[in-house]
């Protein structure tokens, strides 16, 4: 089975507070087996009840098979899955602002020859579901993509190093071995997720994405590796549990 995950946070504040992990979506498209003719499935699991985080609501559907990229964020006339999850957020929502200015979006399983698809398609579909809502509502999109299959390691050197030799968690290398024009950076321990931030409206600087990531990455109620965050591996539960 091909998994390919997406996520997102809903901040509701005008910045995000970085000590708490703000509200987390995810989404996964589960594939048939090949050769079959079996439609791919893609689920969303999102939190809500701002402050209060990582309560959950979820949402699936079916999609043509092995479709990348995920349809149904955002159906002309009809909705969608992105606009169906703010309206959640909206009606838990016990703080003063109802609606998230700060959008942030891990998509995962995304390879680099896909980033201008997912930009023309996903990312726009963010887009027009918030003018579903609201004509005017126009929330900053900071949208990252968090790459595991890749083969780059790390091997520590000197004193920063666990008891098996491997690096320490939450190590991040942005240089060096990272693109030399776009956003991209490592994190996590020797087998570390390669993440591209591909838009960032919402202006934040690399110490602020890669604190959140890093600290999302101990979110979830069971132990998780270290660079992959709970709001990517949640929608995977989500589809074996369908």
């Amino acid at each position: 089975m091909f998994l390919c995950l997406f996520g997102w946070i809903f901040a509701s504040d005008g910045r995000i507070q970085l000590s708490v992990s703000p509200n987390c979506d995810r989404f996964s498209i589960s594939h048939g087996s090949k050769g079959e003719d079996t439609p791919s499935i893609a689920a969303v699991v999102a939190t809500k009840n701002w402050p209060d985080i990582f309560h959950y609501a979820t949402r699936a559907q079916t999609q043509p098979a092995t479709m990348e990229m995920i349809e149904g964020l955002h159906i002309e006339g009809k909705g969608g899955m992105v606009k169906d999850l703010l309206l959640e957020y909206h009606r838990t929502c016990r703080g003063p602002m109802c609606k998230p200015n700060q959008i942030i979006v891990y998509r995962n399983r995304v390879s680099e020859c896909q980033f201008a698809e997912v930009l023309e398609k996903e990312v726009i579909a963010f887009k027009r579901a918030c003018r579903d809502i609201e004509p005017d509502y126009n929330p900053g999109i900071t949208f990252i993509v968090a790459q595991k299959r890749h083969n780059t390691r790390f091997f520590p050197q000197g004193r920063d190093t666990l008891r098996n030799g491997n690096v320490m968690p939450g190590t991040v290398v942005d240089k060096d071995i990272c693109h030399p024009h776009n956003y991209d950076f490592f994190l996590g321990t020797s087998r570390p997720t390669h993440y591209h931030v591909l838009v960032n409206e919402n202006k934040l600087g690399p110490d602020d994405i890669q604190s959140l990531t890093n600290n999302l990455c101990y979110t979830g109620a069971s132990s998780l590796c270290p660079g992959c965050g709970t709001e990517v591996q949640e929608a995977g539960r989500h589809l074996e549990r369908i």
